[in-house]
């Protein structure tokens, strides 16, 4: 038998992902079956399990995925901006216009049904602060590399920004569900340029 490619295993991966968010978006993530999964993902029962054995399973894989997901848009973003403070002015345009796109309205009803789950697993929760701390520890670099660059403020606390940062799209996304009216991301970058001086970051998100 040949030797399947990691390419190949990552597709399926990816496959059953992705079937498995639109069926929690589409039913919620407790009234979700396996079998809805593997009827989404076109595999049959033997492959889906061959890859993942519950929801719980999916859950941490979708974690892990985010989290190279992250670095991914972080390197996009200083690759397009070159200079520290632009790179996460434009990251923070790309993840907070986010919310103008419908399907975030879906993805964070789906993280805030099993946010609870999360936080009776272990390592469900270990997954999902690994990949809040991804965030983090990378915004964090990027605000030390501003300050030495003296384009950031040398009072100014750049682990508690990365937090707070965080914490505001964490925030405003629940928010929008509630009053998307005046929960928006524009007057919310505009706020955060006006925190940091930066005039990068009142860009329009995108």
């Amino acid at each position: 038998m040949p030797k399947v490619s990691e390419a190949y295993l990552k597709a399926r991966r990816d496959q059953i992902l992705d079937a498995a968010w639109t069926c929690f978006g589409r039913r919620g993530y407790h009234e979700t079956t396996m079998q809805d999964i593997c009827k989404e993902s076109g595999l049959s029962y033997g492959a889906l399990y061959r890859y993942f054995t519950s929801k719980e399973d999916i859950l941490r894989a979708t974690s892990e995925r985010a989290q190279s997901e992250a670095l991914q848009r972080i390197a996009q973003s200083r690759d397009t901006a070159g200079e520290p403070l632009g790179a996460l002015a434009a990251l923070g345009a790309r993840v907070f216009g986010s919310l103008n796109d419908p399907s975030c309205d879906a993805v964070t009803r789906v993280h805030i049904e099993t946010l609870p789950e999360a936080l009776r697993r272990p390592d469900l929760l270990q997954s999902l602060s690994a990949e809040l701390n991804t965030w983090r520890s990378n915004m964090r670099a990027l605000l030390d590399e501003a300050q030495s660059a003296g384009q950031l403020a040398p009072h100014i606390d750049t682990e508690g920004l990365a937090v707070l940062l965080i914490c505001a799209w964490e925030g405003l996304r629940v928010h929008h569900l509630i009053d998307p009216e005046h929960f928006r991301p524009e007057p919310v970058l505009r706020a955060i340029a006006g925190l940091i001086g930066d005039k990068h970051a009142a860009a329009s998100p995108s």
